[in-house]
């Protein structure tokens, strides 16, 4: 029917119609999700964020330049904090120089303001999602990330699979075929390339800190290398976020400090309000200890993850969604 309607030389509206009419009245007629309008705007607010985070990049390479070309070095681990803005607002250089830097300097204030009125924004609108608070709960996802993803995913009963939620978000290598010969090249890249960016970060986050996804990807580095390892690392955090959404249920190697101090960051975000002093000094008395027991658990669990590939063929959990399963299992053991 469809072959019909493209190849059929009487073209006209009523024709065509028609064949569309037949085609919806037999089931043939594929249908596109559409999202409501609370996640396009969410969706609208991402982008905009990122427009600017990407700015702000631009401009902090600018200045990078300017003291690159005058042959100036520094020892700041952070250029564009306190003590290395404060550096930069009084290092000397040509006449030229010095005021291209002072209106470089002025526009990477400017774009911090608008990229915090901008989280803020999208805070308000996912405080009380608990969506973004389930996909909280995994290491190295913070609300930002987490909102990216139900804004992308949307109703994640739409995927029948982590192979298919991999490929909405480029993440899946590319087949090249011809004959006999079968070639897999690097991911694809289609989709939403905001939301790949953020899992990204959320991976190389996630791997700093002990648990399975840090055993995967020293496993995987070892034989294909950092970069191949990270975005193995990404796909598996992307499938993961799928089966919670789908299943509601939280991570179950969570760090529930660090849970914690996420669900305050965005609290505060959203609506400003702080904890008052004598919460504060509860929490802090017992965030140490709660801290090393998280520690504890998660080292625990890297080791199971450990044994249990160590039994398996060296490329059986690759990449394959069967992995998020055996993350989640071994944790609840």
């Amino acid at each position: 029917m469809t072959r019909l309607a493209a190849t059929n030389r009487l073209k006209s509206d009523k024709i065509d119609a028609k064949i569309l009419a037949d085609l919806l009245r037999t089931n043939y007629l594929p249908e596109v999700w559409m999202p409501d309008e609370k996640t396009q705007l969410l969706r609208r607010r991402l982008s905009h964020r990122a427009s600017l985070v990407k700015m702000r990049t631009q401009t902090k390479n600018r200045i990078h330049s300017i003291l690159r070309r005058n042959l100036i070095n520094h020892r700041f681990s952070d250029l564009f904090g306190r003590a290395g803005l404060a550096f930069l607002k009084d290092v000397q250089l040509p006449e030229d120089e010095r005021w291209q830097l002072d209106r470089e300097l002025e526009l990477l204030e400017t774009l911090n303001h608008q990229i915090e009125t901008a989280d803020k924004e999208i805070a308000k609108l996912v405080w009380s999602d608990e969506r973004v608070r389930l996909l909280m709960t995994i290491p190295g996802i913070d609300y930002v990330t987490a909102s990216a993803v139900v804004a992308a995913i949307g109703d994640a009963k739409r995927f029948t699979s982590g192979k298919k939620v991999a490929s909405y978000f480029g993440l899946c290598p590319s087949l090249y075929e011809s004959g006999e010969r079968s070639y897999k090249g690097r991911i694809t890249k289609h989709g939403r390339g905001m939301v790949r960016w953020l899992l990204v970060q959320a991976a190389w986050i996630a791997v700093r800190k002990a648990g399975p996804l840090r055993a995967f990807y020293r496993r995987v580095s070892a034989r294909r290398g950092k970069q191949v390892a990270i975005v193995g690392v990404a796909r598996k955090l992307a499938v993961l976020c799928w089966r919670m959404l789908l299943c509601g249920e939280a991570c179950r190697w969570m760090r529930e400090v660090s849970v914690e101090e996420k669900e305050s960051r965005l609290r505060i975000k959203a609506t400003g309000r702080r904890l008052r002093r004598g919460e504060r000094r509860v929490l802090r008395g017992e965030r140490d200890e709660r801290r090393r027991r998280d520690e504890r658990v998660a080292l625990m669990l890297e080791r199971r993850y450990e044994a249990f590939i160590s039994q398996k063929p060296e490329n059986f959990f690759a990449f394959s969604s069967i992995g998020v399963t055996v993350l989640n299992c071994i944790a609840n053991h």
